[in-house]
């Protein structure tokens, strides 16, 4: 190849190595969790861009110039595969050490924890926001929250023993868990949870004693760890909103049936919606008014109407696009917030919970349709996850609870999903 080509196809490769190599960067800052804080997210991708083209520079020249002798095409596409192959592997590698939580058995990992308190001590009256124990994993401290059920409290030869779980929620090591209890310090013990735990415990393991020094006049605390299936905390349905006057109203038998449709809502009197939606399945164009309410601009509609096919056994199965185009949106939605934003959780929910509580309600009926939404709602989950800070995760957990529960089923086994 000649010189004067061999510069200008090291450029262009240059070129194309820095574009590439943004583009990985700017996955691996999620990936690698990257802070954003004084543009350190910015710095690492124009980094890597600047790398990409020096050396993609560089490589192309040499490349193009010793395999070029064997032709320009030849010593192109070997100039480009030289480039690309090593951007494509250190990708790969930033994408092998994103934080995921670790499975067992196919199944999220929970830290049971048990807390002793000393003798004489008293656990609180009532659960509140300064009782919780907090799994710190990893350099970064990526923590996790979880409750202290106070409620199952019980006492042992003159302690009171206090029940809590957390997740286990990414693939990091060393872990540290925190635990407060009332108006005491936070206590830190170590835990000895590997990065990917591969089996579950059978046993509590010893109790241990804070690797830190107590505050004086101020008693340690004694904890013990298991590991074991994580079971996120049963969340109350929120109750539904009282039925408008129109939803309590009888319209003629005659009328549209989007009006009927109104009178399917889950805030509808019992008789009322059962009245209605023996009319609309009846009416030819229930299937069309169907997919334009899930499609709706108003997530509340569209909620009722997924709703609506998590109850019909079976729905029609034409809802199964529409539902996963809205469970798309619930992902976008959530990849719009920045999960490094102390409010990232407010606002994830007030754009997506909505629509993200109607398509878990929706894979029920649609399973039975034979439609499987499970993709759906890990996809769901993962985007969801870090921007939900810590549980409860309503959205990330339920999802994956669901996409369990199917999965049994496969299996043949009913498990409910809690």
């Amino acid at each position: 190849m000649p010189w004067l080509l061999t510069f200008f196809s090291g450029l262009l490769i240059g070129l194309g190595a820095a574009t590439y190599s943004g583009v990985m960067a700017s996955f691996a800052v999620d990936w690698l969790n990257v802070p954003s804080r004084e543009g350190g997210a910015g710095y690492f991708v124009l980094f890597w861009i600047l790398a990409g083209f020096v050396l993609g520079t560089v490589t192309g020249w040499i490349v193009c110039r010793v395999a070029g002798r064997h032709g320009v095409l030849r010593g192109f596409a070997m100039a480009l595969l030289a480039v690309a192959a090593p951007i494509t592997i250190t990708g790969g590698l930033a994408w092998a050490q994103r934080d995921v939580a670790p499975l067992v058995a196919g199944r999220l990992v929970g830290l049971a924890v048990e807390v002793r308190l000393p003798l004489g001590v008293t656990p609180p009256a009532e659960p509140s926001l300064n009782s919780y124990v907090l799994l710190a994993s990893g350099r970064q401290q990526n923590t996790a929250m979880g409750e202290i059920l106070l409620e199952e409290a019980r006492e042992e030869d003159g302690h009171w023993i206090l029940p809590g779980q957390v997740l286990i929620h990414v693939t990091a090591e060393p872990r540290t868990l925190g635990v407060k209890v009332g108006g005491g310090r936070a206590q830190y013990f170590e835990t000895g949870v590997p990065a990917r735990p591969r089996t579950l415990d059978a046993d509590w393991g010893p109790w241990r004693t804070p690797f830190h020094s107590i505050a004086e006049g101020e008693a340690p605390l004694e904890a013990r760890l298991r590991l074991v299936r994580h079971r996120p905390p049963p969340r109350p349905e929120p109750p539904p909103p009282p039925p408008t006057p129109l939803e309590q109203t009888r319209p003629d038998p005659d009328a549209p049936t989007e009006e009927w449709f109104l009178r399917t809502s889950y805030a509808s009197p019992a008789p009322l919606k059962a009245e209605a939606l023996q009319l609309v399945r009846a009416r030819p164009d229930f299937v069309p008014v169907l997919l334009a309410q899930i499609a709706s601009t108003d997530h509340e509609a569209a909620r009722r109407a997924m709703y609506l096919v998590g109850e019909l056994d079976p729905p029609p199965a034409e809802a199964g696009d529409p539902i996963r185009a809205r469970a798309a949106e619930v992902v976008r939605l959530a990849e719009a917030v920045d999960a490094e934003a102390e409010d990232s959780r407010d606002r994830l929910y007030e754009a997506a919970h909505v629509l993200a509580t109607g398509v878990q309600a929706a894979s029920f009926g649609l399973w039975r349709a034979g439609v499987d939404l499970r993709p759906e709602l890990r996809a769901m989950a993962e985007a969801v996850h870090a921007r939900e800070k810590g549980p409860p995760r309503d959205i990330a957990d339920r999802s994956i609870c669901i996409a369990s529960y199917f999965d049994g089923l496969e299996r043949g086994v009913t498990e409910p999903c809690r």
